[in-house]
């Protein structure tokens, strides 16, 4: 009922109510957001049986190690100098952050440096540095949400290996989930340690030398 319709005369009242759809056409209304409810219920629904269902095999397609320019975090970095592998912060460099960067209120952020085969450690099909690889590529093809784990969105569009093969344990989930939360949480936590992360490039290639360009961004 139209505000003011008590306070007004029978003429407005009248007037009023013809301004009101008529009951067909708002059946018809009400059908169509009907219809729209259940696609979007039917939508979601497939997303969540994914979700419960995450099920990979990597198929050594490398179109991942190709085309995806993946973030390196503090974890990472880590783990290379532990790992006596200083040679591999010679192929990182700092790229502008547009995309899921920005999105996440970064200005910059660091990879590898990509080249026209894509990412300089993927030769003869397969990883050169596996036990060491990123965290991000550790993590692949799963994401996290604000739901849980799934699959990453380039993934679902690009990634021939998923729903082949067994659903992920308990075990391997709870792997996936720390894995995903630690990047995400290194990722925030960019601004505060960005500058240290340039010193100690600096450091590894020697005063004279620069940040390499990328030749792509994400």
């Amino acid at each position: 009922m139209p505000l003011g319709y008590l306070s007004a005369s029978p003429s407005q009242q009248s007037s009023q109510f013809t301004a009101l759809p008529e009951l067909p056409t708002l059946a018809v209304v009400l059908r169509a957001r009907r219809r729209k409810l259940e696609r979007n219920f039917i939508r979601f629904e497939e997303w969540l049986i994914r979700g419960l269902n995450l099920a990979f095999k990597c198929l050594k397609c490398g179109k991942c190690c190709r085309e995806l320019v993946i973030p390196i975090v503090l974890s990472d970095i880590e783990l290379w100098v532990k790992s006596g592998r200083l040679d591999l912060l010679t192929y990182v460099t700092e790229r502008e952050a547009r995309g899921w960067a920005r999105r996440l209120g970064l200005e910059h952020y660091f990879t590898f440096v990509m080249r026209r085969g894509g990412c300089p450690f993927y030769r003869g099909g397969l990883c050169s540095i596996y036990r060491l690889r990123p965290i991000a590529c550790r993590l692949f093809p799963f994401a996290y949400s604000p739901l849980g784990i799934t699959f990453h969105p380039w993934a679902e569009r690009n990634c021939m290996g998923i729903g082949i093969g067994e659903p992920l344990n308990d075990d391997e989930l709870r792997e996936i989930e720390l894995l995903a939360k630690t990047m995400l949480r290194e990722l925030l936590a960019l601004p505060y340690y960005s500058t240290f992360i340039k010193e100690l490039l600096m450091e590894v290639r020697g005063p004279s030398k620069a940040l390499p360009p990328g030749e792509a961004d994400a």
